[in-house]
């Protein structure tokens, strides 16, 4: 399986980019779909660096959400939002 997928729990959709979360209890850093893009394709560290600084928002809420989302991202092979995001287009 490709760890891809399981690095897609760590970003939870949003109106105009993504919120990364480094784990279930950190505050989320609010990057763009081509930030999103550039970490998942392993490129960890020139990604760091464009994220340096930024302003955190509050910890993600529910933590139960994120840990279902990465559970069906291992089991099904894709991100249920990724899915859904693709279906209305």
């Amino acid at each position: 399986m490709n760890d891809r997928h399981v690095k897609t729990a760590a970003f939870e959709p949003i109106n105009d980019g993504y919120v990364y979360y480094e784990s279930a209890w950190a505050k989320g850093i609010r990057v763009t779909a081509d930030e999103r893009e550039l970490y998942l394709s392993g490129a960890h560290i020139d990604w760091l660096r464009a994220i340096v600084g930024r302003d955190k928002s509050r910890p993600r809420r529910p933590y139960w959400r994120g840990v279902k989302r990465m559970a069906l991202a291992m089991l099904l092979g894709f991100d249920p939002d990724e899915r859904r995001a693709s279906a209305g287009n």
